[in-house]
Order: C-alpha cells, then structure tokens, then sequence
C-alpha cells in the first residue's frame, strides 16, 4: 500500500468482524490507538469483554486483513478491559469486587 493514512487503516479494520459480537472493529469503538511509523502500522486494540483465548485468532484475522490491502508490516496490540458497573439501588457494594457473573444452567433430566 503506497498511501498508509489513519482512514485507510480505519476503513480495513472495518471489515474485521469480531466473531463474539458480529460487530466491525471501528463501529464497536475497539479500535484504541493507530500510529505508522514508516511502513510500519500499529494498532491498539481494547475488547470490553474478556478474551485471552481470542486474542490470536482475532490478531491473525487484522493481520490477514492488512496483508491483504497492501500492508507489509504490523504491530498489532490486543487488551481487553471489562468496565465496572454499579450496584442495584438499596443493595450494598461487596468491598473489593468490580463485577459478578451469572451463569444459569438449565438442565432437562
């Protein structure tokens, strides 16, 4: 690619499907930072949901995506970061825990 700007890289990682929300990662805001430094494109990605294990997978498809359009060299950064949400009115705060999951298993016997 002979023309690396900020909107040219915006517009290849929108057509990276995050496989966890069926959402591009420009219209889901996971696009943190992206700098070019020479040929060298650099992206900064924040998930706001946890996914060590997906991380990878999710590098290669950017990476894939890139290669594709032209561009030789990257440094792709991938961090995931889970806001904390506030508690229901009138129920206190647990002291020390920023979130808690629910998982309900239903099971026909």
């Amino acid at each position: 690619m002979t023309n690396l700007t900020e909107d040219s890289i915006q517009k290849i990682l929108s057509t990276v499907i995050d496989v966890h929300t069926g959402l591009d990662l420009v219209s889901s805001d996971n696009v943190k930072n992206i700098s070019i430094d020479d040929e060298i494109v650099n992206v900064e990605l924040l998930l706001k949901y946890p996914a060590i294990n997906y991380h990878e997978d999710l590098k290669g498809s950017v990476e894939e995506a890139l290669s594709k359009e032209g561009v030789n060299y990257s440094n792709i950064s991938i961090k995931s970061k889970i806001a904390a949400y506030a508690v229901q009115g009138g129920v206190p705060a647990l002291p020390g825990v920023k979130n808690i999951i629910a998982e309900i298993i239903n099971k026909i016997l």
